[in-house]
Protein backbone atom coordinates (compact mmCIF):
# COMPACT_ATOMS: atom_id res chain seq x y z
CA UNK A 1 0.00 0.00 0.00
CA UNK A 2 1.52 3.46 -1.09
CA UNK A 3 2.23 6.38 1.55
CA UNK A 4 -0.65 8.51 -0.48
CA UNK A 5 -2.95 5.83 0.42
CA UNK A 6 -1.82 5.25 4.16
CA UNK A 7 -2.21 9.08 4.20
CA UNK A 8 -5.48 9.38 3.06
CA UNK A 9 -6.95 6.38 5.41
CA UNK A 10 -4.87 8.55 8.38
CA UNK A 11 -6.41 11.55 7.78
CA UNK A 12 -10.13 9.72 7.03
CA UNK A 13 -9.19 8.33 10.91
CA UNK A 14 -8.58 12.27 12.24
CA UNK A 15 -11.92 13.57 10.30
CA UNK A 16 -13.77 11.31 12.21
CA UNK A 17 -11.69 10.79 15.60
CA UNK A 18 -11.36 14.92 15.96
CA UNK A 19 -15.37 16.29 15.86
CA UNK A 20 -15.05 13.54 18.77
CA UNK A 21 -12.85 14.64 20.60
CA UNK A 22 -13.21 18.16 20.38
CA UNK A 23 -17.09 18.07 21.25
CA UNK A 24 -16.19 16.18 24.18
CA UNK A 25 -13.29 18.34 25.38
CA UNK A 26 -15.52 21.22 25.06
CA UNK A 27 -18.36 19.41 26.88
CA UNK A 28 -16.21 18.90 29.50
CA UNK A 29 -14.61 22.15 30.13
CA UNK A 30 -17.86 23.72 29.97
CA UNK A 31 -19.40 21.25 32.76
CA UNK A 32 -16.29 21.26 34.68
CA UNK A 33 -16.53 25.38 35.20
CA UNK A 34 -19.93 25.34 35.96
CA UNK A 35 -19.50 22.95 38.38
CA UNK A 36 -16.64 24.82 40.57
CA UNK A 37 -18.58 28.04 39.81
CA UNK A 38 -21.34 26.88 41.80
CA UNK A 39 -19.97 24.92 44.29
CA UNK A 40 -18.35 27.91 45.67
CA UNK A 41 -21.65 29.65 46.61
CA UNK A 42 -23.07 26.19 47.59
CA UNK A 43 -22.43 25.07 52.28
CA UNK A 44 -19.22 22.69 52.97
CA UNK A 45 -20.94 20.29 53.30
CA UNK A 46 -22.74 20.12 49.98
CA UNK A 47 -20.31 21.51 48.15
CA UNK A 48 -17.96 18.21 49.19
CA UNK A 49 -21.31 15.76 49.03
CA UNK A 50 -20.05 14.16 45.42
CA UNK A 51 -17.76 15.20 42.36
CA UNK A 52 -20.86 16.82 40.18
CA UNK A 53 -22.82 18.17 42.53
CA UNK A 54 -22.59 21.75 41.33
CA UNK A 55 -23.58 20.76 37.62
CA UNK A 56 -26.47 18.95 39.56
CA UNK A 57 -27.67 21.77 41.25
CA UNK A 58 -27.25 24.27 38.53
CA UNK A 59 -29.74 22.27 35.96
CA UNK A 60 -31.72 21.80 39.27
CA UNK A 61 -31.90 25.68 39.60
CA UNK A 62 -32.22 26.38 35.99
CA UNK A 63 -35.19 24.06 35.56
CA UNK A 64 -37.04 25.90 38.47
CA UNK A 65 -36.79 28.79 37.23
CA UNK A 66 -38.53 27.59 33.70
CA UNK A 67 -40.64 25.98 35.97
CA UNK A 68 -41.52 29.05 37.71
CA UNK A 69 -41.28 31.25 34.24
CA UNK A 70 -45.23 30.34 32.94
CA UNK A 71 -46.52 31.40 36.35
CA UNK A 72 -47.97 35.07 36.08
CA UNK A 73 -46.27 36.39 38.99
CA UNK A 74 -42.37 35.45 38.07
CA UNK A 75 -43.58 36.57 34.41
CA UNK A 76 -44.35 39.69 35.81
CA UNK A 77 -41.53 39.70 37.66
CA UNK A 78 -39.39 39.17 34.92
CA UNK A 79 -40.80 41.59 32.27
CA UNK A 80 -40.30 44.29 35.64
CA UNK A 81 -36.65 43.23 35.50
CA UNK A 82 -36.36 43.98 32.13
CA UNK A 83 -37.99 47.12 32.03
CA UNK A 84 -35.05 48.20 34.68
CA UNK A 85 -32.21 46.46 32.63
CA UNK A 86 -33.63 48.85 29.48
CA UNK A 87 -33.43 52.04 31.35
CA UNK A 88 -29.47 51.18 32.09
CA UNK A 89 -26.88 51.89 28.81
CA UNK A 90 -24.69 49.59 27.70
CA UNK A 91 -26.15 47.28 30.26
CA UNK A 92 -29.61 46.76 27.99
CA UNK A 93 -27.62 46.39 24.81
CA UNK A 94 -25.52 43.25 26.05
CA UNK A 95 -28.27 41.75 27.85
CA UNK A 96 -30.98 42.26 24.87
CA UNK A 97 -28.69 40.86 22.52
CA UNK A 98 -27.71 37.67 24.73
CA UNK A 99 -31.49 37.03 25.63
CA UNK A 100 -32.36 37.33 21.67
CA UNK A 101 -29.53 35.28 20.28
CA UNK A 102 -30.19 32.24 23.47
CA UNK A 103 -34.07 32.73 22.15
CA UNK A 104 -33.09 32.70 18.83
CA UNK A 105 -30.94 29.27 19.10
CA UNK A 106 -33.68 27.38 20.79
CA UNK A 107 -35.46 29.15 23.45
CA UNK A 108 -38.21 30.53 21.14
CA UNK A 109 -41.03 28.80 19.56
CA UNK A 110 -40.20 27.72 15.77
CA UNK A 111 -42.76 29.96 14.49
CA UNK A 112 -40.74 33.04 15.66
CA UNK A 113 -37.26 31.86 15.23
CA UNK A 114 -37.87 32.79 11.29
CA UNK A 115 -39.38 30.91 8.23
CA UNK A 116 -36.37 29.31 6.19
CA UNK A 117 -35.94 31.39 2.32
CA UNK A 118 -34.41 31.92 -0.71
CA UNK A 119 -33.15 35.44 -1.34
CA UNK A 120 -32.68 35.72 -5.40
CA UNK A 121 -30.46 37.93 -7.45
CA UNK A 122 -32.45 40.38 -9.83
CA UNK A 123 -31.52 38.42 -12.64
CA UNK A 124 -32.62 35.13 -10.31
CA UNK A 125 -28.67 33.41 -11.11
CA UNK A 126 -27.67 33.80 -7.32
CA UNK A 127 -29.98 32.19 -4.67
CA UNK A 128 -28.85 33.05 -0.51
CA UNK A 129 -29.92 30.81 2.35
CA UNK A 130 -31.85 33.19 5.11
CA UNK A 131 -34.69 33.51 7.50
CA UNK A 132 -37.68 35.95 6.67
CA UNK A 133 -37.54 37.67 10.17
CA UNK A 134 -39.68 40.44 10.01
CA UNK A 135 -42.71 40.66 7.62
CA UNK A 136 -43.21 44.66 8.29
CA UNK A 137 -40.05 45.66 9.12
CA UNK A 138 -41.23 49.36 8.42
CA UNK A 139 -43.04 49.18 12.01
CA UNK A 140 -39.32 50.31 13.39
CA UNK A 141 -37.20 50.89 10.35
CA UNK A 142 -38.35 53.88 8.03
CA UNK A 143 -38.44 53.33 4.58
CA UNK A 144 -38.57 49.59 4.17
CA UNK A 145 -41.81 49.28 2.88
CA UNK A 146 -42.94 46.31 0.59
CA UNK A 147 -39.61 44.83 1.94
CA UNK A 148 -39.10 41.54 4.24
CA UNK A 149 -36.59 41.22 6.57
CA UNK A 150 -34.26 38.36 6.18
CA UNK A 151 -31.25 37.01 8.19
CA UNK A 152 -28.31 35.42 5.94
CA UNK A 153 -26.11 33.27 8.28
CA UNK A 154 -22.46 33.13 7.18
CA UNK A 155 -20.53 30.02 6.75
CA UNK A 156 -18.23 28.54 9.14
CA UNK A 157 -18.73 31.11 11.29
CA UNK A 158 -21.40 32.58 13.84
CA UNK A 159 -22.55 36.18 12.16
CA UNK A 160 -24.58 37.21 9.34
CA UNK A 161 -26.02 40.01 7.55
CA UNK A 162 -29.90 41.10 8.03
CA UNK A 163 -31.06 42.54 4.55
CA UNK A 164 -34.20 44.49 3.45
CA UNK A 165 -35.22 42.90 -0.04
CA UNK A 166 -38.64 43.03 -1.71
CA UNK A 167 -40.81 40.44 -1.14
CA UNK A 168 -40.89 39.11 -4.65
CA UNK A 169 -37.36 38.10 -4.22
CA UNK A 170 -37.76 36.10 -1.07
CA UNK A 171 -39.09 32.29 -2.06
CA UNK A 172 -39.90 30.16 1.37
CA UNK A 173 -38.46 27.20 1.45
CA UNK A 174 -41.44 24.52 2.66
CA UNK A 175 -40.81 21.75 5.00
CA UNK A 176 -37.04 23.11 5.65
CA UNK A 177 -36.70 23.61 9.79
CA UNK A 178 -34.53 26.50 10.70
CA UNK A 179 -31.96 24.05 12.28
CA UNK A 180 -31.64 22.30 9.09
CA UNK A 181 -30.86 25.75 7.23
CA UNK A 182 -28.83 26.89 9.50
CA UNK A 183 -26.93 23.17 9.73
CA UNK A 184 -26.67 23.47 5.57
CA UNK A 185 -25.28 27.15 5.67
CA UNK A 186 -22.87 27.29 8.78
CA UNK A 187 -21.18 24.16 7.30
CA UNK A 188 -21.55 25.64 3.83
CA UNK A 189 -23.09 22.51 2.42
CA UNK A 190 -20.18 20.21 2.99
CA UNK A 191 -21.52 16.62 4.37
CA UNK A 192 -25.43 17.30 3.79
CA UNK A 193 -27.75 15.01 3.36
CA UNK A 194 -29.94 14.81 0.22
CA UNK A 195 -32.57 17.48 0.96
CA UNK A 196 -35.93 16.31 0.91
CA UNK A 197 -37.48 20.46 0.87
CA UNK A 198 -38.07 21.84 -2.14
CA UNK A 199 -38.56 25.52 -2.43
CA UNK A 200 -42.41 26.85 -3.17
CA UNK A 201 -43.33 27.90 -6.43
CA UNK A 202 -42.72 31.90 -6.94
CA UNK A 203 -45.40 33.91 -6.82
Amino acid sequence: MSMKKHGAILLNGFVVVAPVLITLYVVYKVLAGLDALVRRGLPPVWADAFPGIGVVVAVAAIYMVGLLATSWLFGWLIGMGERIVDRIPLVKSLYSAIRDLLQFLGGAKEEDRGRPALVKSPDGKVMLLGLITQEQPEKFLPGTQDRVAVYLPMSYQIGGYTVFVPREAVQEIEGLSVEDLMKLTLTAGVGAAKPEARPAPAE
